[in-house]
This record gives C-alpha cells, structure tokens and sequence, in this order.
C-alpha cells in the first residue's frame, strides 16, 4: 500500500516537474496517535528507485510493531524545478573535471 501511494506522489512530484530532497512517512494508528519520520538526502531526485529506497528506510525506523494503523501517507519538501537538478548536475560534473 505505501509503495503505491509513494508511487502516486512520484508521479505528482514529476508532472508539477519538481524534485524532492526531503522524504516523509506519516502514520496515524487507530488510537489517533500520529508518528511521521523524514529523511534529508544528499541531492534532489525524482528518480522512483531512490525515494522508494529511502520511504522503506524511514519505514524500518518507525514503531509500527504491534500497532494498528488507520492512515499512511508520503511527502515530498524542499522542492525545487527539475530544471536547476540539471544545472546543478552540469555544474558539479564540469567542476570535477576542472578540479580532478
């Protein structure tokens, strides 16, 4: 189930052209509790095989044993256009080579 809602919002994510460096988990348990752990990545991504990786991580990290859950969710924040990855990506492969 959190693998087809994170996939759903990674299609959200490319079709507003948009790339996340921030990754959310958020679970609400049938007792109305609420837990949500996030994860800070290295360099923005739209790439589904990255973020499903790192939801799985935080996932693993979460007290979700013996617990019932009501709501799941994922989000996405600092956001940026797909377009300055590029940039940034050029940049940094011009500066290795200059610098190596």
């Amino acid at each position: 189930v959190l693998e087809n809602i994170t996939k759903e919002n990674i299609k959200r994510l490319n079709k507003s052209r948009k790339a996340t460096k921030t990754i959310t988990v958020k679970l609400k348990y049938t007792d109305f509790t609420v837990e949500s752990k996030s994860k800070t990545i290295q360099n923005h991504t739209v790439q589904d095989g990255v973020i499903l990786n790192e939801v799985r991580k935080i996932i693993s990290q979460m007290n979700v044993q013996n617990k019932s859950v009501r709501l799941i969710g994922t989000s996405f924040s600092s956001l940026v256009d797909t377009e300055k990855v590029v940039h940034l990506i050029k940049f940094e492969q011009i500066y290795l080579k200059l610098v190596y």
